[in-house]
């Protein structure tokens, strides 16, 4: 190029598109770069879109950073912090990723109790339509049944979810027994259980709190034997079994 002093075999080559030292080369033996499309801006670009300049800075639209995911969200990108919203934002390829889990569960019958087999572990703190937080529903197919509903007295039924159907009468039971009895009376609060021996001797005192009529007490402390359950609140006797335990 004889029209141009800076072009000629002892000229420098530089970063221009030109030959300048007329080796038949352009911008031979210079540093290139890799450059990624960037088109929201946010300083990622897409990784499979680039372009090699030896020029020390990107072409417009372009930047040094790849890996961006979603580029035409600037809020998705390698450099977000990842949120509860089912996307992407960090573009490590996982969703909702190392984010606190809230567990609810299927109420199907609507009865805002909600069924322990049947459980959901999500991020978000808003819960899914059908679902509740508890899991303590016993049955849920049937509305009429959750804890602390109305028992039916000896329909074959545990509306309330306590274990057993309502009894009439007053109750301890299984009879015999080993490990726990449950006891049932119309009484609500706490209460002094006094186990006695046949031989008259004290065997155990212990507290139990009567819940929807329903107290429990643990018999596996006890030696096999017939044993006189008596069972005392505000200083006075409630009520008195003979227990067999074996």
């Amino acid at each position: 190029n004889d029209v141009d002093p800076l072009i000629n075999p002892g000229a420098t080559e530089v970063c221009d598109n030109v030959d300048n030292n007329c080796d038949g080369d352009i911008d031979e033996d210079l540093t290139f770069s890799t450059y990624y499309l960037d088109v929201d801006g946010d300083g990622y670009g897409q990784t499979e879109v680039d372009t090699m300049t030896c020029l020390p800075t990107p072409p417009p639209g372009y930047v040094a950073l790849d890996g961006d995911c979603h580029d035409t969200d600037p809020m998705i990108n390698p450099s977000v912090t990842e949120v509860c919203d089912d996307i992407d934002n960090n573009c490590d390829g996982y969703i909702d990723e190392d984010l606190p889990l809230m567990t609810y569960y299927e109420d199907f019958d609507g009865d805002g109790f909600g069924n322990p087999d049947m459980a959901q572990s999500i991020c978000s703190n808003i819960l899914p339509t059908g679902y509740v937080t508890n899991n303590t529903d016993c049955d849920d197919m049937s509305s009429a049944t959750y804890p602390r509903a109305t028992e039916i007295a000896d329909n074959g039924i545990d509306e309330d979810c306590s274990g057993v159907d309502l009894f009439l009468e007053e109750k301890v039971f299984p009879n015999p027994a080993s490990g726990s009895v449950r006891i049932h009376y119309p009484y609500e609060g706490p209460a002094t259980l006094l186990w006695i021996s046949t031989d008259g001797r004290l065997a155990k005192q212990e507290l139990a709190t009567f819940e929807a009529n329903r107290a429990i007490a643990q018999v596996n402390d006890l030696h096999a034997g017939v044993y006189v359950l008596r069972i005392l609140a505000n200083g006075a006797v409630l009520y008195t079994a003979r227990v067999a335990v074996f």
